[in-house]
């Protein structure tokens, strides 16, 4: 699975049979949305400009908003639904469970942070400051990966949290950003959850 983040909340999640691309932003916010070609295309909150902007994909995706349990293309999507209308991720690719759950972890209740336990991969939203609610979600889930995702990046003019907070809370130094993650099943970490952080792509 090759997992690349495109600025605020959208990751592309590329597998050998599918490239699936969720929340995908409107223009309004500083940095442009890439026109990419993907299969599947998912929102957490269709109504939300900062996650919707799902006309500016390419390829004829397939278009999931809503919760449910979806398989397409080998890509198992689950779907789980949250206040404000919005819709909670938990994709299963090639034997790697991926977790997005697109709004802030002082959002969440204690049955949807369960939905999200034991997922390999946690796409972990800074929309706050709040390190506590930010280290009980990692602590709670227990992911052999957290990928830090929507937090303050250049041109951004969203209020959002700040990487440098987050990665004190975490005990991590701040290092140079990956392109892109590229990992197998086999390959995740077994003992500690590792930090990933990605450059803007």
């Amino acid at each position: 699975m090759h997992i690349t983040w495109h600025g605020l909340s959208a990751v592309k999640l590329q597998t050998s049979s599918a490239t699936m691309l969720i929340n995908p932003f409107q223009d309004s916010y500083g940095i442009t949305m890439p026109k990419l070609k993907v299969d599947i295309a998912a929102t957490t909150n269709a109504t939300d400009d900062m996650v919707n902007n799902l006309a500016r994909l390419q390829g004829d995706p397939q278009i999931v908003e809503n919760p449910g349990e979806y398989e397409i293309n080998g890509v198992f999507i689950y779907g789980i639904p949250a206040s404000g209308g919005r819709t909670l991720y938990v994709i299963e690719a090639e034997g790697i469970r991926v977790g997005h759950p697109g709004v802030s972890p002082l959002s969440l209740t204690d049955a949807q942070l369960e939905i999200f336990e034991g997922v390999d991969i946690l796409l972990l939203p800074l929309m706050t400051d709040d390190k506590k609610a930010v280290s009980d979600m990692i602590s709670r889930v227990e992911p052999r990966i957290v990928i830090p995702i929507q937090y303050v990046t250049p041109k951004v003019t969203a209020k959002l949290g700040e990487l440098d907070h987050f990665m004190k809370e975490m005990g991590s130094k701040s290092k140079t950003p990956d392109k892109k993650l590229v990992i197998k099943a086999k390959d995740l970490p077994v003992e500690n959850t590792e930090v990933i952080i990605l450059e803007v792509a």
